[in-house]
Parts: structure tokens; sequence; C-alpha cells
């Protein structure tokens, strides 16, 4: 469910202590089935949540989420998401205060944004198609159904 864990050792480590941390990773119950509510001062405003399907935590990882927002008028200073997963068989849940000034603006969060956006629609790419190439176009993002092909800008005419 996992997909597994790679960690990388360089020819003079001791892999004792490595082959131990993912020992324990394998013996420990990860975090998955992660939903995430943001709230209702969030949610009419949210393009598309992210991740869709936030992957398993393991012990001692951390979950970054992306989202971009339709408008930006009249959101909270602060607001509170829950998010919730099970590891095993016990439930847990988690309030979260959120801060969201100052709202980033720019391009590389953005792009970023759009990257794990087009990653999990990958998943199921045939359905996705339109909405994976209308990201890729709009954030210069190269996908399973586009490419970028660089074109120098030239001042003088071209010689026949």
């Amino acid at each position: 469910y996992g997909n597994g864990r790679a960690v990388y050792a360089k020819s003079d480590d001791r892999i004792e202590g490595i082959v131990m941390e993912q020992l324990q990773n394998a013996l420990e119950p990860i975090l998955m089935d992660i939903e995430v509510d943001w709230g209702p001062s969030l949610m009419p405003v949210i393009e598309r949540p992210l991740p869709f399907q936030p992957p398993p935590i393991f012990s001692g990882d951390v979950l970054t989420l992306f989202t971009f927002l339709k408008s930006t008028k009249n959101l909270p200073e602060k607001t509170e998401i829950i998010i919730k997963g099970t590891a095993g068989s016990s439930h847990f849940c988690w309030n979260h205060t959120i801060t969201l000034y100052p709202i980033v603006t720019g391009t590389t969060i953005h792009r970023l944004t759009a990257h794990d956006i087009i990653s999990s629609l990958e998943k199921n790419a045939t359905t996705n198609k339109d909405a994976i190439i209308a990201l890729s176009v709009k954030w210069n993002i190269a996908s399973k159904y586009t490419s970028f092909v660089a074109v120098a800008e030239q001042d003088q005419p071209s010689l026949k």
C-alpha cells in the first residue's frame, strides 16, 4: 500500500543504522486513508484540494498539502483544517490551525502545486487527459500528454 521506502547508503556508510531504521518502518503501522477537511471558510474557494489521495505517512514523515484558491477575497486570517487517518486498527484525527496570510503569489509555488495536481491526475490519466493538458499548458509543465520545444528567438531573418 505504501509503495515502499528507499534509503540510499554511500559506500563508506555503516548500514546497520540504515537497516534498523528500515526494519522499524516496516514494523510500525503507517498512517493511511488520509482525509483532509479544509473547513467551511476554505471549501467554497478551493479550486482543487491536493493531493487528491495523500500518500501513506511513515513515522517521522512530513505531509505537505497544496491547493489553488479561486479567490482570496474575504478569507479569514486563520482557519482550522481537520486531518484524519488510520494506522493499523486505530483512527486518528488532528485539528490544525493554519494562517492564510500572506497569500503566496508568483509562479514557483503555483508550478509546484500544478505539478502535484498533474501527478495525481496521471494516476488515472485516460479520464483526466483534458485536465492534465490544460494544467500543463497553463503552467508550462511537461506531462504524459505534453512536451515543450525550445525555440531560439532571432532578431535577424534566417538565410535560405
